[in-house]
């Protein structure tokens, strides 16, 4: 068990994902947000919510190339264990969940994009990172986060979500 980054005498983590208060003598149970596994902590009347798995992560897995990112190996988001968790960077986290079937594109969208490459419209991305660009919408990933994931500014993001089929 290790001191959480931070929250030093307050707040310990274990290799498992456990969180355990100092103050309480006991583990936290942990909250359920989107998909993922979070805790409250509070250190002088502020309260934050950070993810179990970056707090493994950060606690036990070196990250010597900073990437921004922790990916779950197996896929599943409840399962925090520090063997179940690296560090990747923003593409290849999605490039992950694309290859493992954590993401799924559409029929709709496939057909979309055909449709727009077929009457000859410029294309300034591929089909698979409009899919990509279209899935992490949906999953309620703000235009600035993937502008970031994909070098593109949050308005070419904007425009590109607000067209049916894309560019």
């Amino acid at each position: 068990m290790k001191d959480i980054q931070g929250y030093e005498k307050l707040y310990a983590i274990t290799e498992d994902g456990c969180v355990w208060s100092h103050k309480s003598q006991k583990f936290l149970s942990p909250i359920k947000r989107r998909e993922y596994l979070s805790v409250n902590l509070c250190k002088n009347g502020v309260i934050k919510k950070p993810y179990i798995h970056r707090l493994v992560a950060e606690a036990f897995i070196e990250n010597l190339e900073n990437k921004e990112t922790v990916n779950h190996i197996d896929g599943n988001h409840h399962n925090n264990c520090v063997s179940n968790l690296e560090w990747m960077t923003m593409q290849e986290n999605n490039k992950a969940a694309w290859d493992n079937g954590q993401r799924v594109v559409t029929e709709t969208m496939r057909n979309q994009m055909k449709e727009n490459l077929a009457k000859g419209r410029i294309v300034k991305f591929t089909e698979e990172k409009i899919e990509q660009i279209r899935k992490l919408h949906e999953m309620a990933f703000s235009n600035r986060k993937i502008a970031m994931m994909f070098d593109t500014s949050h308005s070419v993001i904007g425009k590109l979500l607000s067209k049916p089929s894309g560019f």
